[in-house]
């Protein structure tokens, strides 16, 4: 649900009043596979309703505040009269997640009670999924909210193929390996990850690119299958 300065009667208000219906699209989150089906809350009306009184939301389902232009970072959201837990991801225009935050229900019927929850940044969208969705799926801070690609999240719209060799570990052979000959391949489903080797941790992405089944490479051993490699950023 977003708050805004001097927007307590207008939430009140849509709480109590007729239905708000909402337009939903698919979404994808940078680091999970599947897009999302989100609602989308465009208007006045529609970002104050929110999820409010819901008593659930499927794992796949968001919302998805789209603002007329940036908020300031002191502005944030609240959770009057909302029933479930959630995860708000705020963006700014790029779709770069600025901000991470796990909000509870207020448990008090006047909403200047209720604690807002302010992501310190300015931003134009927000996302509100289920509590502890962004940690079970690693999404973090500077990660994209984005369109599908043709139905999919593989690639972030300004993503380009892998070339070149990385060092990593490689599956499914086991133990580590090196891909030294020149590749090309799509990034098909992507997740973070953290190694740690005596130094401070790296954070890392980990890429299945797609091998031909011709081609052979040092430490695949011609395993034809897809194998994943590390790419450092």
């Amino acid at each position: 649900m977003a708050r805004l300065a001097a927007s307590i009667c207008l939430a009140v208000a849509a709480a109590q009043g007729a239905p708000v219906t909402f337009s939903s699209k698919e979404l994808c989150v940078e680091g999970v596979a599947a897009p999302l089906e989100v609602e989308v809350a465009e208007t006045q009306a529609q970002r104050n309703r929110g999820l409010m009184q819901r008593d659930s939301l499927a794992g796949d389902a968001g919302m998805l505040f789209l603002f007329d232009g940036p908020m300031a970072k002191g502005v944030g959201f609240y959770m009057y009269r909302t029933l479930i837990p959630l995860d708000v991801a705020f963006a700014d225009p790029d779709g770069r997640i600025v901000s991470i935050m796990t909000m509870t229900p207020c448990p008090h019927e006047d909403p200047r009670r209720c604690k807002v929850y302010r992501p310190g940044r300015a931003f134009v969208s927000a996302l509100e999924v289920n509590a502890g969705f962004f940690e079970r799926h690693g999404v973090e801070k500077g990660d994209r909210l984005f369109d599908p690609q043709e139905g999919r999240c593989d690639l972030a719209p300004d993503d380009e193929p892998i070339t070149g060799g990385y060092r990593g570990n490689v599956s499914p052979t086991a133990g580590p390996g090196r891909v030294d000959s020149r590749v090309t391949a799509r990034k098909t489903g992507y997740r973070p990850a953290t190694v740690r080797s005596g130094l401070p941790a790296l954070r890392l992405r980990l890429y299945p690119l797609v091998v031909p089944t011709d081609t052979s490479y040092p430490g695949i051993s011609g395993d034809p299958t897809p194998v994943q490699v590390f790419k450092t950023f």
